[in-house]
This record gives C-alpha cells, structure tokens and sequence, in this order.
C-alpha cells in the first residue's frame, strides 16, 4: 500500500477520495476471506496523511476480533498514531518478515 499513489502520496484534496476509493477495496478484499492476520507495510511512506489514517482505521473496524491488523512502519507514523491515541489498535514490526511470521 505504499508508492505514488499509494497512502504515502502526497494528498492533494482533488486527490484523497481516489486514494481511498483505491486502498478500501483491496483491504477489503483480503478480509473479506477472514484471515488471521493482516500486514499493512508503510515502510515506504514518505507522507502519512488523514487518508491514510483512515484507511488503516477502516482496516482495524472491518478486521474486527477475527484478524489482527499488523503495521509495518517507521518511528515518526508509529509517532503519529499513538500521538492520536490509536496506537493500541495495532500491533507493531519493524520489518514485514517479522509481522508475518510472529505468532497470532
């Protein structure tokens, strides 16, 4: 979920309901099949806008208790979340090998 149009971009208003309308599907799609486990990389995020956040909210309410959102990221957006005090709605990995593999 990450790369020019990705949730990184830099979100130009005309721009934000594009994004969502793209990232919300796809989430969507790989929860709709209830898996253990969902992974969200921002590793490469340049830019954590709103939209972003919302996506990642969208993620952690569609999931509910049947599939634990993981999120890949960096101090300043992992900074950002608990800043906003959502920090507890995820669990943390500094590498996306880690999130995959660690216990459910």
């Amino acid at each position: 979920m990450a790369g020019e149009d990705g949730i990184d971009a830099a979100c130009q208003p005309q721009k934000c309901p594009r994004i969502y309308r793209r990232h919300r599907p796809a989430v969507h799609g790989v929860l709709a099949e209830a898996p253990p486990v969902l992974v969200m990389d921002l590793t490469g995020t340049v830019f954590f806008s709103s939209v972003a956040i919302g996506v990642l909210m969208d993620a952690v309410l569609t999931a509910g208790e049947r599939t634990c959102v993981r999120v890949v990221a960096a101090r300043p957006i992992r900074r950002t979340l608990q800043m906003l005090g959502l920090d507890p709605q995820f669990d943390y990995f500094d590498t996306t090998q880690e999130a995959l593999t660690a216990p459910a």
